[in-house]
């Protein structure tokens, strides 16, 4: 018999020593093991009483605040909005005092929104950093605002990124040609017409599919297009 046919027919695993073994460290260690295990159930306990009792209670109250400072901003109030009165808390507060629930989270991104306005765009960026977005939309639109933030600090590399990355996270037509056109726009303004082109293009033959639906997004979207050939030729030339 080969060395090889030898090593083939070799157990593995010794099966009965590696229970021996694991019967050896039970024994020697079942008190350890028995209080890591009262442990466990111990941070399980906290853990539950954490969310189903703290979390709600401050969710609740979150709730309360967030739904006051949304209607001072469907208002225009950004200032209460923000800020809140003795009455209610405004988004700044909610989320720092409320962190740890969807309110608290949420509040950072009402938070950008009203700081764009006010045309503080690296304070927006802070706030958008710690938003954590989910949900189908929420991520992309997320990044079209950061675009905006970035755009107007004049960083176009970075807002062209934010835009393509939101257009195509999207992949819907009501939001992907808006931040591709935003990318395009910036892109011809930095001189670069292909990566223009390449965004145009990519709208009418992705999403202005259907000429009778499109017509007149389909045709603004051409026309600035061919304007855009028209200068990369001229550049070439």
């Amino acid at each position: 018999m080969s060395n090889k046919d030898t090593q083939a027919d070799e157990p593995l695993v010794d099966v009965g020593t590696a229970f021996s073994k694991s019967e050896k460290f039970f024994i020697e260690n079942k008190k350890a093991l028995s209080t890591a295990g009262i442990a466990l159930i111990a941070i399980a306990a906290i853990y539950f009483f954490y969310q189903n009792v703290v979390v709600e209670k401050a969710s609740a109250e979150a709730k309360e605040n967030i739904w006051k400072a949304e209607e001072f901003m469907s208002k225009d109030s950004l200032k209460l909005a923000m800020n809140g009165n003795k009455d209610f808390m405004g988004f700044e507060e909610i989320a720092q005092e409320y962190s740890n629930t969807d309110e608290g989270n949420l509040a950072h991104y009402y938070s950008a929104v009203l700081l764009i306005k006010q045309k503080k765009y690296d304070e927006a960026i802070e706030q958008l950093e710690d938003f954590d977005a989910d949900g189908k939309m929420m991520p992309h639109l997320k990044n079209g605002l950061l675009g905006d933030c970035y755009s107007e600090l004049k960083d176009s590399d970075k807002a062209i990124k934010k835009y393509v990355s939101a257009a195509k996270g999207a992949g819907n037509i009501l939001v992907s040609p808006y931040f591709l056109t935003k990318a395009a726009i910036l892109s011809e303004q930095n001189g670069d017409f292909e990566s223009a082109i390449k965004y145009y293009e990519e709208i009418n033959a992705q999403y202005y599919t259907d000429p009778a639906k499109h017509a007149t997004e389909k045709q603004k979207i051409e026309k600035a297009l061919g304007l855009v050939k028209a200068k990369a030729a001229v550049k070439a030339n």
